[in-house]
C-alpha cells in the first residue's frame, strides 16, 4: 500500500466518534483539509483511528496549514464499495516566515531591553538605501 502526503488548509474538526467490536474499545475522529491545487478548491475528509492519533489532531486549529501522510483503503459492504482515507500522521507547515516559536528561544536567553528610541532613532537616521 502506497504512503501519500498533501497539504492543505484544516478547515473543520467532525464530532470524536467511539465505540467498542469485537477487537475491543475504538476512536475515530475525521477532520477536513482544503486544498488548492487549481482555480478551484476542494475538500478532503481524514479519518484518524486510535487515542494516540485523535490526540495528535487536538493540536491543531482550524485555519491552520498542514501536512497529511495517509493511505487509501476500499472495503466492499453490502455490494457497495467505501473508500476511506486514513490519516497517520499530521505536521504543520509554516507558511508565515515572520512568526516564531517561543519553544525555539534557547534556555537562559535574556532579550535586551536597553535599545533605547534614541539609538532606532539614530539607526533609522543613518540608514543607507544601498541594498547591500
Amino acid at each position: 500500500m502506497a504512503n501519500l502526503e498533501i497539504s492543505g488548509k484544516l478547515i473543520q474538526k467532525l464530532q470524536l466518534q467511539s465505540g467498542s467490536s469485537a477487537r475491543g474499545e475504538w476512536k475515530k475522529q475525521d477532520f477536513i483539509i482544503e486544498i488548492n491545487e487549481s482555480n478551484y478548491p476542494s475538500k478532503v475528509v481524514f479519518s484518524l483511528w486510535g487515542d494516540d492519533k485523535v490526540v495528535e489532531l487536538e493540536k491543531f486549529n482550524i485555519g491552520d496549514n498542514v501536512k497529511v501522510s495517509f493511505n487509501i483503503s476500499s472495503r466492499e459492504y453490502n455490494s457497495k464499495w467505501y473508500t476511506d482515507l486514513r490519516a497517520w500522521k499530521i505536521e504543520a507547515l509554516n507558511t508565515n516566515h515572520n512568526s516564531y516559536n517561543p519553544e525555539d528561544i534557547p534556555a537562559g536567553f535574556t532579550p535586551n531591553n536597553n535599545f533605547s528610541q534614541q539609538e532606532f532613532n539614530n539607526n533609522e537616521e543613518n540608514k543607507d538605501d544601498l541594498p547591500f
